[in-house]
């Protein structure tokens, strides 16, 4: 009987460490501002993540967090305007390949039909 409940205590336990595992795993997240800079870092930080990349002009970055509620909290700050979790997708090969007949250079550029290809370039 002190073994099974031994069993059943170590199962238990065992189910409980896999499931906050499970909680904990880091996730990538893409998030966007009207331009990236310190403030926008430190809102990341805050919320529990690091900044991987960011661009400042475009207000763009991805970062990395393995918080639960950090998109929430890293828009709560106001620095941040929007953002998601990164999506992972499958790369599927074309049914078809569309190739072009003869070459596409040669017959969109006519220099010798052209009135003002000197005034062009």
């Amino acid at each position: 009987m002190r073994r099974r409940s031994f069993l059943v205590s170590l199962i238990l336990l065992l189910g409980v460490v896999t499931a906050s595992l499970g909680w904990a795993q880091e996730k990538k997240y893409v998030l966007m501002a009207p331009s990236w800079g310190p403030a926008q870092d430190q809102a990341v930080i805050a919320a529990g993540g690091t900044v991987e990349f960011s661009h400042a002009r475009s207000g763009l970055a991805i970062a990395r967090s393995s918080a639960p509620n950090f998109l929430k909290d890293a828009i709560r700050g106001k620095t941040i305007d929007n953002g998601a979790e990164d999506q992972v997708v499958q790369w599927v090969e074309p049914l078809r390949e569309v190739v072009a007949d003869g070459d596409l250079e040669g017959e969109a550029v006519t220099p010798g039909d052209e009135t003002f290809i000197n005034e062009q370039w």
